[in-house]
């Protein structure tokens, strides 16, 4: 073989051995052989995000809620709702 193809097939090897050695030190491959703790560990992620996502609504929809409050929007319809309440009290009884 030429020299150069040595080199070009020593330079492919390193790297080879670089990516294994990178592949090997990958967290995720190494809870792939422990099943109960790449079990654990995603049902712990999916506590995170559920409590994460219901946090940012709840953050979200609060903002709303006072925006809006602010401009007066619910004002009206909390009078609507309280004549339907007062027509349906007065409302004879059988």
């Amino acid at each position: 073989m030429p020299e150069l193809e040595q080199t070009k097939l020593a330079e492919q090897i390193e790297r080879t051995n670089k990516l294994l050695s990178k592949l090997e030190s990958n967290r995720y491959l190494q809870m792939i052989d422990r099943p109960w703790k790449f079990l654990w560990m995603s049902f712990l992620q999916g506590i995170a995000i559920a409590a994460g996502s219901t946090l940012g609504l709840a953050i979200i929809l609060y903002t709303i809620g006072i925006i809006l409050s602010r401009l007066e929007v619910f004002t009206p319809i909390s009078n609507q709702i309280t004549d339907i309440k007062n027509a349906l009290e007065n409302l004879p009884s059988k």
